[in-house]
């Protein structure tokens, strides 16, 4: 089955959105309608919903949509029902067990459906309700299967009758004079021609207020929320935590916020409650007994660019000290203090100490930690050029960006530009690929490289806006002009993944802890604060860089990945 969209597959077999709001409108007024009008192309799944809650899920297999409409209006649950959300199926087609891993792949997860005999009773998974359970094809059929009382060691064979189908999604809400929208993963579709600068403004302005939002009295800032489960998970990581606080200091400032830049003191003062303990003479970020220099690093920045830093002064002075440790006479950082034995994520927390060392150097540029950084430098422009990937180039990019503005040296500034140049290509963009991927960054190639994220995404926002800022100063108009393209292309993929009303998040019950957050994709709706905090700080450095009002025309645009 082709890759595509749910939204206007089915145009040529059901009316647009606007008829079949009329024809529902209609209908709840007494209208006389024919019930035979717009006969479905195949069996169509219903939800009634309130406030976000399920109130039935009606599956129903044949007849008209009008009759279909009236069917679910003589149910009790629309009189108290707020929205409705429809799958008009079509497409059905069988499915060999053996092939159950490569048709219903993650990209499928909410654009298809599944359909699955067990004991002779068929089960259904409608697109739309894999996107509002957030639940995985491989979770749906293990959930499926526990009911039906199979043992895990059964195999699905022919007589199981496993089929997928396609289906076009609707919203209908206010129920009691419905407007009707197409979704596309459970969301409306940005198209590209209209995201334009005032789009952008309201895309980081809701990843503010998620911060705002999400950042309680106490300094706590949600590190990750399961919106289907309506509950933050237990989960924790320092890094992204410390990343959050650089957030919210970055937002404060640009933003001239005292009251904001006072909480995020409190929520810097509860990471380091949190994480922070000193031994030997060092400031060590600890986290189940691993000491990270990225979080080292991280925290160090964080209170280095927060205006009341000498709250912090001793912290700060022996995690410097740690950082500093942890360089090798050859330039090259060790990756963590404990457990000793482990050198790896050398594409990421070697950049974030470099990153810090450049907020260091602009600061106070002594000549010592000017050696130290151009050391790392030359070690690690050689470590990348043997053996490219993607997660070196944002930070790595930022830290030699800054450096540049204060040391002046010239290579600093071409590799920055000759990894962006290199990252470029990696960004999809175009057919075949679903329009609701445009923009993020992925190779499906090189799975090495990660998947899909939307925090990967806006780190390299983040590397980009530093890349632009220097094609800029140089006069290279050509080269800038590819820079601003992508990062407005990413910026309208991070605008897909954004919560933004109630029409995408109609599944969601505590609607304040989602609104204006970043899914991780459009098939996993996990929020985590650094989906959130990467993408704002990245738009935040580039906004005023942004010459064009406008993404520019896709026929401008070359496709990658």
């Amino acid at each position: 089955m082709a890759q595509q969209t749910s939204a206007g597959m089915t145009d040529a077999l059901t009316p647009d959105p606007a008829v079949i709001g009329d024809l529902l409108r209609g209908l709840r007024n007494g209208l006389p309608i024919a019930p035979e009008a717009y006969p479905l192309p195949g069996p169509l799944h219903a939800c009634l919903r309130q406030k976000g809650r399920r109130l039935a899920e009606i599956w129903i297999d044949n007849g008209s949509l009008a009759s279909a409409f009236a069917e679910i209006l003589a149910r009790p649950e629309a009189q108290v029902a707020d929205a409705l959300t429809l799958c008009i199926t079509h497409d059905w087609q069988a499915v060999p067990p053996e092939r159950f891993e490569r048709v219903f792949t993650q990209a499928a997860r909410g654009r298809l459906g599944v359909a699955l005999v067990l004991n002779g009773q068929e089960r259904r998974l409608a697109p739309i309700e894999a996107i509002a359970s957030n639940r995985s094809f491989a979770r749906w059929l293990e959930r499926e299967r526990t009911a039906a009382d199979l043992m895990p060691s059964d195999s699905l064979t022919a007589d199981n009758e496993l089929r997928c189908f396609a289906a076009r999604q609707l919203h209908l809400a206010p129920f009691s004079a419905p407007l009707c929208t197409d979704l596309s993963y459970g969301a409306p579709a940005v198209q590209p021609e209209t995201f334009d600068r005032a789009e952008l403004d309201r895309l980081i302005a809701g990843m503010t207020d998620w911060l705002a939002a999400n950042l309680r009295d106490d300094g706590h800032l949600t590190y990750k929320y399961w919106p289907s489960r309506g509950r933050e998970s237990e989960a924790d990581n320092p890094i992204r935590r410390f990343m959050g606080t650089l957030a919210l200091i970055r937002t404060a400032q640009m933003q001239g916020a005292p009251a904001l830049m006072a909480r995020a003191a409190a929520n810097l003062q509860f990471n380091l409650d949190r994480f922070y303990r000193s031994e030997n003479g060092l400031g060590l970020i600890d986290w189940q007994g691993q000491v990270k220099l990225g979080a080292v690093a991280l925290a160090a920045l964080a209170i280095l660019l927060h205006p009341d830093r000498a709250r912090w002064r001793e912290p700060y002075r022996r995690l410097s000290v740690t950082v500093d440790s942890l360089q090798g006479s050859d330039g090259a950082f060790r990756s963590f203090l404990l457990p000793a034995e482990r050198n790896d994520n050398q594409n990421f927390y070697p950049g974030e100490a470099l990153l810090f060392w450049a907020n260091r150097l602009q600061a106070d540029p002594a000549e010592g930690l000017q050696a130290r950084f151009l050391a790392s430098f030359a070690h690690y422009r050689a470590w990348h050029r043997r053996a490219r990937n993607p997660a070196f180039v944002p930070w790595h990019s930022q830290a030699y960006a800054l450096a540049f503005a204060v040391l002046r040296q010239r290579d600093l500034r071409d590799f920055v530009l000759e990894m962006n140049d290199w990252l470029l290509p990696l960004q999809q963009w175009g057919q075949p690929l679903a329009p609701d991927f445009w923009g993020r960054f992925y190779d499906p190639e090189r799975p090495d490289y990660g998947p899909p994220h939307a925090s990967s995404t806006g780190v390299y926002i983040e590397g980009l806006a530093a890349a632009l800022a220097l094609a800029l100063e140089a006069g290279e108009t050509a080269r800038a002009a590819r820079y601003e393209r992508a990062i407005w292309r990413a910026a309208r993929n991070l605008r897909q993944l954004q919560f933004k009303g109630p029409i995408d998040a109609f599944y969601i019950r505590r609607r304040s802890k989602v609104l204006g957050g970043l899914r991780t994709e459009t098939y996993n709706n996990e929020i985590r604060v650094d989906n959130v905090q990467h993408g704002l700080l990245g738009l935040l450095a580039a906004r005023s860089l942004l010459r064009q009002a406008s993404l520019p025309a896709a026929e401008d645009a070359c496709s990658g990945g």
